[in-house]
C-alpha cells in the first residue's frame, strides 16, 4: 500500500517560556519486506517531493533524491513555511514532479513483490535535545475516502501528577486541495457521556491540542470521537522536573484493528453504537 507522509507543525508547549517542540520525518529507501531473490542492491532512487497547501492548490516546495538504501530526513523548521501550513512528502519514481496541482500525485511504493510492505516513516519529536519517535504513515486510500468517522481514547497517555501534560496531534490529509470541511471532535467521559471539551479541526491539517486532565482524577479514560471525518492521532506526553524534559510518543489504531478476521466489523460496529457520541 503506497502512502503519503504529512510533516507535523512545530509548536510551543509553553508560550511564556518559549519551549518549542520541533518535528521531523525520516524515510528509508529500502523495502521493509520482500523475497530474498528480489532483494537486490541495484535498487532505484526515490524522489521525495514536498508539497504545501496554498489557495486551494498543492504547490511543490522542493524535490529531494534519495538513493537506494539511504535515509533522508525532513525537518519542519527547514521548510520556512507559515506555522499552520499543511506540508506533505510524496514519494515519486520519477524526478521533476508537477509544480502545481489540485490533487496530490500518486505516491510511489518501494514494494518489490507481493510481500506485504509497511510504507512507513519515522516521526521524530524533540524538546531541548530530548527526543522520541514513532513509525507512521498516511495511506493513500485514507486520503481518498469520501465518508468516515473517528474514534480513539487516551489510555496510552503517560503522565505524572505534577509537571506533566499530554498533547494530541491530529493528522488529516485529503488528496484534493479544495477539501476544507471543518469537523467537530468531542472529548467526553465514557461513563457518564459528559462532554469535557470540543475541538474543531479542518481537513488537510496537522494540529496540536493540549488534552484536559479533568477525568484523570478517577482514572477514567477520555474518549475522542468525530462523526464526519477521520484522523490519525498521535499522543505526546511531556514531563518536566525543573531540570530536564521527558517525552513519550504513542499512537492508536482504528477500532477495526482491535479485532481479528471477520469479527473486526462486528466489533467495530458495536463500538460505534455503544461508545461513539454523535
Amino acid at each position: 500500500m503506497s502512502s503519503y507522509f504529512p510533516i507535523p507543525n512545530d509548536f510551543y508547549i509553553s508560550e511564556e517560556k518559549k519551549v518549542l517542540l520541533t518535528s521531523s520525518v525520516s524515510l528509508l529507501n529500502y523495502p521493509s519486506n520482500c523475497l530474498i531473490e528480489n532483494l537486490r542492491n541495484d535498487g532505484e532512487d526515490v524522489f521525495y517531493c514536498i508539497y504545501f497547501l496554498k489557495d486551494n492548490k498543492w504547490l511543490k516546495h522542493s524535490e529531494n533524491r534519495c538513493k537506494f538504501g539511504q535515509f533522508i530526513e525532513f525537518r519542519r523548521e527547514d521548510l520556512n513555511l507559515p506555522k499552520n501550513t499543511m506540508a506533505v512528502v510524496v514519494p515519486s519514481k520519477e524526478p521533476d514532479c508537477i509544480y502545481q496541482t489540485k490533487t496530490l500525485p500518486e505516491p510511489h511504493s518501494i514494494r518489490r513483490d507481493k510481500s506485504l510492505v509497511a510504507e512507513r516513516a519515522s516521526y521524530n519529536f524533540n524538546i531541548k535535545g530530548i527526543s522520541s519517535s514513532y513509525q507512521g504513515e498516511y495511506p493513500k486510500s485514507l486520503a481518498l475516502i469520501k465518508k468516515s468517522s473517528f474514534f480513539t481514547f487516551d489510555s496510552i497517555r503517560v503522565e505524572k501528577e505534577i509537571g506533566s501534560e499530554t498533547w494530541l496531534l491530529l493528522m488529516n490529509l485529503r488528496s484534493n486541495a479544495k477539501d476544507n470541511m471543518v469537523h467537530e471532535l468531542s472529548l467526553y467521559n465514557p461513563t457518564n457521556k459528559v462532554i469535557i471539551k470540543r475541538i474543531k479541526v479542518k481537513d488537510n491539517s496537522f494540529t496540536s491540542h493540549l488534552l484536559p486532565r479533568e477525568s484523570k482524577n478517577n482514572r477514567d479514560p477520555i474518549f475522542i470521537t468525530c462523526p464526519t471525518g477521520t484522523f490519525i492521532p498521535i499522543f505526546i506526553s511531556i514531563s518536566f522536573d525543573g531540570v530536564s524534559y521527558e517525552i513519550s510518543v504513542e499512537h492508536t489504531h482504528p477500532p477495526t484493528e482491535l479485532y481479528w478476521g471477520l469479527s473486526k466489523f462486528i466489533g467495530s460496529k458495536n463500538i460505534k453504537e455503544r461508545w461513539v457520541k454523535r
